[in-house]
């Protein structure tokens, strides 16, 4: 089984069955820039390296049929904001959606703040294109109002 710990990490206790396996949290860079051209000694000791940005990403969200509209997704979604912003200090977090599912993209632009980022055209298997939607993630206080 899993509980959170103190800084709300899920962990494995008592090595009953297998730990709950979570994808890390990556650094994203932009792309590099004249990939080809050689540098002199000159313009490598200028160089620094791009700057990077922590973003959270949602795989995947379900809720069962009979538990919908009854505010569960939006529930976790803010549990998974605060988390990214608190424990693991990231400015933004994405995910992809099928462009069909209406319900889902209501959620996510109007209930919770996303935005389409781009779109992916054959991302799924069907051949359903996807939105690529984000959040930038803002303190608390700052969603309240406060700050």
């Amino acid at each position: 089984g899993t509980a959170p710990d103190d800084d709300g990490r899920l962990s494995d206790y008592g090595n009953r069955g297998s730990p709950v396996d979570h994808p890390p949290l990556y650094n994203l860079r932009d792309p590099p820039r004249n990939r080809h051209r050689s540098l002199s000694p000159s313009s490598s000791s200028s160089f620094s390296p791009p700057p990077t940005e922590r973003i959270g990403h949602i795989t995947s969200l379900a809720v069962h049929t009979h538990a919908r509209r009854l505010g569960i997704a939006s529930s976790l979604l803010h549990q998974l904001h605060y988390h990214l912003r608190r424990v693991h200090r990231c400015r933004a977090v994405g995910l992809h959606v099928r462009i069909g599912n209406k319900a889902a993209v209501k959620l996510y632009v109007e209930g919770m703040g996303y935005h389409v980022a781009d779109i992916i055209p054959a991302y799924y298997g069907d051949g359903e294109d996807a939105y690529f939607m984000r959040k930038e993630l803002r303190d608390e206080e700052e969603e309240d109002g406060g700050g």
